[in-house]
């Protein structure tokens, strides 16, 4: 679509369609639950990850999120833990 559009042609570094389609279906594997609600690319290595498990599972690490306007006991002037 990109060299039909008149586009630049790339490297030739293409993903072959099964790759996508396999790391779905690990993805789905309860191997694969610490990687729940992360933001990932297809294309990593799977094994890296999996040696990285514990300290993703633990952190924010490859999840986004909205910050800035508290909520909850927050929102009240109260802290988690404290007393005003």
């Amino acid at each position: 679509m990109n060299r039909e559009s008149g586009g630049v042609p790339s490297a030739e570094m293409q993903d072959h369609v099964s790759l996508p389609a396999s790391f779905i279906v690990w993805l789905a594997s309860p191997e694969a639950r610490f990687l729940r609600g992360k933001f990932l690319w297809a294309n990593w290595d799977v094994d890296e990850l999996k040696a990285r498990a514990a300290e993703m599972e633990k952190s924010p690490l490859l999840t986004i999120g909205l910050n800035g306007w508290p909520f909850g006991e927050e929102a009240n002037g109260k802290v988690a833990g404290k007393s005003p």
